[in-house]
């Protein structure tokens, strides 16, 4: 059955419970919202008690979370702090953050943000994780021979160097920029957020500071290193199906290949490499 719950705290222990058998994505039957993994539908809010719903899936069961609508930007700061981007914490994250986009003009609390303003500022929150994701997993990937990097990384930046008349370019904070920037544009132009770049392409000036600055932040930046520590795989692409080798001394050269192409667990991370994907 449902389970319902108010409470932030009760919800994160049962998330963050490592009793729980929950299997690992992609076998978590999921993606119910186009290209928005993890929730199993829309959230609703009740303008009768005034509370978001948001429903995930836990060990197979649909799991409802409601809370206060007021209250939504306190628990969505409060869930990002254990988020680590798979899983069921994600899920929960990922549906709050749909409700912040879908009900902000409903919060309707005094000084802050309201209607498209507080639309967008949850998008400049999921904007600054999938930066600090990508900036990580660019930086790792740089530290590799060229042709043992991810290959949607490969393609981003084949076009990334297009776009820059041809010039080699490694600079990782602008790297993750045109990746991130690729692509939620959709979402950015939606919102009206303000490109990198002056002029609006990256042939025009990009800051690496202002950047830093904007979208590269503590805490979220301190809180993404600290899970990849814990979690090194978070940052690794898997075969998308069986690694197939003729002898031993294959084995090695045979995965690193198909992780070349392969499928992160993390759906931040996926979204952001998607436009490069071969499929």
């Amino acid at each position: 059955m449902p389970d319902t719950t108010s409470s932030g705290k009760s919800l994160l222990d049962r998330v963050t419970d490592t009793r729980w058998p929950v299997p690992p994505s992609p076998e978590d039957k999921i993606y119910l919202r186009p290209g928005k993994p993890l929730v199993l539908k829309k959230p609703t809010f009740s303008y009768k008690n005034k509370k978001i719903t948001v429903t995930i899936a836990l060990a197979g069961f649909p799991l409802t979370y409601s809370v206060p609508i007021k209250q939504l930007a306190r628990i969505i700061d409060k869930v990002c702090k254990f988020a680590d981007g798979t899983g069921p914490t994600q899920a929960l994250l990922e549906g709050l953050w749909w409700a912040q986009e879908l009900y902000a003009l409903q919060s309707g609390t005094i000084g802050k943000p309201r209607g498209k303003q507080a639309k967008s500022k949850a998008f400049i929150s999921k904007l600054k994780y999938a930066a600090a994701w990508t900036y990580e997993f660019v930086k790792q990937e740089w530290q590799k021979p060229q042709t043992e990097r991810y290959l949607p990384l490969q393609k981003a930046h084949e076009k990334f160097k297009e776009e820059k008349e041809g010039r080699e370019y490694h600079d990782e904070v602008e790297v993750t920029a045109f990746l991130v920037f690729h692509a939620y544009k959709s979402e950015r132009k939606k919102y009206r957020i303000k490109n990198p770049w002056k002029g609006g392409t990256v042939n025009n000036e990009f800051s690496s500071e202002n950047f830093l600055r904007r979208y590269l932040v503590e805490p979220i930046t301190g809180r993404i290193s600290k899970q990849i520590q814990r979690k090194p795989m978070l940052l690794t692409p898997l075969p998308v199906g069986s690694v197939v080798y003729r002898r031993e001394d294959e084995a090695e050269n045979a995965w690193i290949k198909a992780c070349q192409s392969g499928r992160f667990r993390n759906p931040i991370l996926r979204e952001v490499f998607q436009p490069w994907s071969s499929n």
